[in-house]
C-alpha cells in the first residue's frame, strides 16, 4: 500500500509504475503527486489462471490511473479484450503511445493522431522491448521536453534491445526499431 512508501520515495522526479500481475495496487497512483507518472498497465489488465495460461480482466481502475498518468504506453495486444477502450485513451492522457510490433507504430498526442513509421530489425528476442521503450520515452521526454525527439531515443533503445543478446553494441549493420 502506498503509506508504506519512504517519505523519499514519494519526492522523485519520474515514477514508473509497470504491475506484472496486480501486484502494485492503482491505489499507489496517489502517492506521488508532484510527480511525473508513467505507467504500463498491462498487469492491471490480465491474471494467470490456475493452469498458468494468461487472460484478461476488465480494468475498473482504467479512469483512476490513466487520469493520474502523464504518459502511458501499450501495445494494441495489450487492450484487445476491450475496444472500446482504445477510443478513451485518449480523451484520458495527455499522450499514448501504442506500438505494433517492429514493423509500424503510432502515437497519439490529445485525440490528433501524429503517425510514425517504425525501423524494420532482425529480431532476435522481443522480451522487454516495451518495458525498455516505455522507461526511455519517459525519460527522453523530461530530459528533451520535445515528445517527437524523445520518442525517436525511445524507440531506437528497444531496437537495440530486440536485436542482440548480450552484447552493449548493437550488431554492425542494423539499426535499431525506432520511429523513422
Amino acid at each position: 500500500m502506498p503509506d508504506f512508501l519512504p517519505p523519499s520515495w514519494r519526492k522523485v522526479r519520474l515514477v514508473h509504475l509497470g504491475p506484472i500481475a496486480y501486484e502494485v495496487d492503482p491505489s499507489f497512483m496517489t502517492a506521488f503527486v508532484k510527480c511525473r507518472v508513467c505507467v504500463t498497465p498491462q498487469g492491471w489488465m490480465r491474471r494467470r489462471e490456475p493452469d498458468n495460461r494468461v487472460t484478461t480482466v476488465d480494468w475498473p481502475a482504467a479512469d483512476e490511473v490513466v487520469s493520474r498518468a502523464v504518459l502511458t504506453v501499450m501495445s494494441r495486444e495489450d487492450i484487445r479484450h476491450d475496444p472500446n477502450l482504445e477510443l478513451c485513451l485518449p480523451a484520458w492522457l495527455p499522450s499514448w503511445w501504442s506500438r505494433m510490433a517492429c514493423t509500424a507504430a503510432w502515437f497519439i498526442v490529445g485525440v490528433s493522431p501524429q503517425s510514425f513509421e517504425a525501423i524494420e530489425v532482425e529480431q532476435l528476442d522481443p522480451t522487454g522491448a516495451g518495458d525498455v521503450f516505455a522507461t526511455a520515452l519517459h525519460i527522453a521526454w523530461d530530459r528533451l521536453g520535445d515528445l517527437d525527439r524523445a520518442i525517436r531515443v525511445a524507440a531506437r533503445l528497444a531496437g537495440q534491445s530486440v536485436c542482440r543478446w548480450d552484447s552493449p553494441v548493437p550488431y554492425p549493420g542494423r539499426s535499431g526499431v525506432g520511429i523513422g
